[in-house]
């Protein structure tokens, strides 16, 4: 088991990325990031660490870069 929380965009990206790793994941749900998403992500930034494995097309890399500003 990796143990850091994987950060991905939706529920279909755990699905295939559970295939490939065993992990916790939290998927980001669309890049407007809702504060109890983000408080989710912080708190496991805070006890175990983060990956965060977004899509390479706008909307992943807007949500890549708020996370590494915020964490």
């Amino acid at each position: 088991m990796i143990k850091q929380v994987i950060v991905v965009e939706g529920k279909s990206d755990i699905a295939r990325v559970s295939m490939a790793v065993d992990a916790d994941m939290i998927a980001t749900e669309g890049f407007t990031l809702r504060p109890e998403v983000i408080e989710r992500i912080r708190l496991a930034y805070e006890k175990r660490g983060i990956i965060i494995l977004t899509d390479p097309d706008g909307p992943g890399e807007r949500i890549r870069k708020r996370l590494i500003k915020l964490f």
